[in-house]
């Protein structure tokens, strides 16, 4: 049965995609109509970016509400599990070389935070987006050299990131474009990621200073979407999404 939340959702998305086919059907100046059909686009997408239960272990990882969720469970050395777990967003964000960005949006950004039980830095965190691809997300996305694939973003361990191949890689901090020397992220304050669809490049911040950039492909084959993502490694830690999404 479906929930309270995915009913609206599907509410939200019919009744902007019929007021976009409307507003097609009328002879409206076309740079009106574009005008309408980013704005209705941009409300759609802001409403997506909440918690998503689908490939969820619920016995690992908790949905507090839309924008707050818990790791129940996550390393633990004497039992050899060092898998923490992860959680994507329903945000469906397009990839302009596959013609499917029908709002016309130029860039979307989106704020993260995370707690760290433990210990921090650590590779076990990880913010950034993963494929339609990925349907499990039961453990981190980084494992070592056997990590979710078509997971690319940052890790919590002193610039490393993962770029689609489920293998980590060092360093995320391109030096021809990112003059920051800092080690890591910090923990203690919200990481801003911004997805580029004309460039299909993810842009990390903090405290406004751009700190890392990543391409990502365009032409993989079954990839059609990227959908934010985060991992998380201890019980207890905890991850907040800020209602603020910024849609160009």
């Amino acid at each position: 049965m479906a929930t309270f939340r995915e009913k609206l959702d599907c509410l939200v998305n019919g009744y902007v995609r019929k007021k976009v086919k409307k507003i097609q059907e009328n002879k409206y100046p076309m740079e009106l109509i574009a005008l309408i059909i980013q704005f209705l686009g941009n409300i759609l997408l802001a409403s997506q970016m909440v918690f998503d239960s689908f490939g969820i272990d619920k016995s690992r990882m908790q949905i507090v509400n839309d924008r707050k969720a818990i790791c129940l469970k996550g390393y633990n050395y004497s039992t050899g599990n060092k898998r923490g777990s992860s959680i994507r967003l329903k945000c469906a964000m397009p990839i302009a070389s596959r013609m499917n960005n029908e709002y016309n949006i130029k860039s979307i950004s989106w704020e993260i935070n995370h707690t760290a039980t433990c210990t921090f830095p650590n590779a076990f965190y990880f913010i950034g987006v993963v494929s339609n691809r990925i349907d499990d997300f039961a453990y981190c996305v980084y494992q070592g050299y056997n990590g979710i694939k078509d997971a690319y973003g940052i890790l919590g361990n002193y610039e490393q990131m993962m770029n689609g191949d489920g293998k980590y890689q060092t360093s995320y901090r391109h030096k021809e474009h990112i003059s920051s020397k800092a080690e890591n992220y910090d923990v203690n304050k919200p990481v801003k990621i911004k997805y580029d669809i004309v460039e299909s490049k993810l842009y990390f911040y903090q405290n406004d200073v751009e700190f890392s950039i990543i391409p990502l492909p365009t032409h993989e084959s079954g990839i059609t979407h990227w959908h934010p993502c985060i991992g998380l490694r201890d019980e207890g830690d905890v991850c907040n999404i800020p209602e603020e999404v910024i849609i160009e």
